[in-house]
């Protein structure tokens, strides 16, 4: 339904950490080491996506992040699971110090971006702009809030989840276990220089998800590497045969494949070359046959022939 690419998981609560492989989905996960099943991070890939992922990393049960190679630039997402407002100072202080770590260790040259659930209200107060945009859902930050907005400022990173106006509905990532309460607490950015890279922004609630959390679902557009780019457009490359349903095309392309086959069954009569083995013919008839497909048929979807990637950013 969501036909997500990338899909950022926070609360796993799974130890250690390593990769699985489910039908069209391979899980990274990156979970506690003492053996609790707390907290947790990991990242859900598509197999289309995945000869694109250069390195996956497992930081901490909080952090972890991929980096996926681009044409200009290479992408890498942290994925972020950050405590909640009522624990002690002492436990978000590391966690940010861990996250300030992490981002400045990443390669200047590459597109950051920071995604997960950080617990964070964050506010529209005029103080914090341009970090945050005109469009978040609550008013005041709270501390979280103002931990995230912080973090963010200090890095020319921009809170891209506040800059979409949306309905009040499509901004909730949270709800209480009553229903009563909504907020918005689950955020992505984004380093400034590339913030435009960002199309969309908005949450679901109608995933089938065993959580109090909506989708959090975010457009992004990269330039492909030319290496994995071309893999995955030759993958794709196929006639569209179901121009063949058609019956004028279905007509055109019948008249279009006799003539050449004709032409070819001529030519074969008039050299009489006995040397000339079955493959060869075969394949003289295989070119006659996409020749002609490609002449009336052309190639299908043509139009997704971008030399950008959507990725879709999901926290549940």
């Amino acid at each position: 339904m969501y036909n997500l690419d990338v899909l950022a998981i926070q609360e796993i609560r799974w130890t250690g950490n390593g990769n699985i492989k489910k039908e069209n989905i391979t899980l990274f996960y990156s979970g506690s080491e003492n053996g609790k099943h707390e907290n947790g991070v990991g990242f859900m890939i598509q197999d289309k996506i995945l000869p694109g992922i250069k390195h996956f990393s497992a930081v901490s049960d909080r952090l972890c992040y991929i980096r996926i190679a681009g044409r200009l630039f290479d992408l890498v997402i942290i994925n972020c699971y950050a405590p909640t407002e009522d624990k002690n100072e002492d436990l978000k202080d590391n966690f940010y110090e861990d996250l300030e770590a992490l981002y400045d260790s990443l390669p200047v040259h590459c597109v950051k971006m920071v995604v997960g659930d950080f617990n964070a209200k964050v506010g529209k107060e005029n103080r914090f702009r341009p970090t945050i945009g005109p469009d978040s859902l609550h008013n005041i930050s709270n501390n979280n809030g103002t931990r995230l907005v912080n973090f963010a400022s200090s890095k020319d990173i921009i809170i891209s989840s506040t800059y979409f106006p949306r309905k009040g509905i499509h901004k909730h990532t949270w709800k209480s276990p009553d229903g009563r309460t909504k907020n918005q607490i689950d955020h992505i950015l984004i380093n400034k220089r590339h913030g435009s890279c960002i199309q969309k922004v908005r949450s679901y609630r109608g995933a089938d998800a065993d959580t109090d959390h909506y989708l959090l679902y975010a457009k992004f557009i990269i330039r492909l590497s030319v290496k994995w780019r071309m893999a995955s457009k030759k993958a794709k490359e196929r006639f569209n045969v179901q121009s063949l349903e058609n019956i004028e095309i279905s007509r055109k392309y019948a008249e279009n494949l006799r003539h050449n086959l004709e032409r070819t069954k001529s030519h074969i009569e008039k050299t009489n070359d006995k040397n000339v083995c079955v493959n060869s013919r075969w394949t003289q008839i295989k070119h006659v046959i996409t020749n002609s497909a490609n002449q009336v048929l052309g190639m299908e979807n043509k139009q997704q022939k971008k030399t950008g990637l959507m990725i879709y950013v999901v926290m549940p």
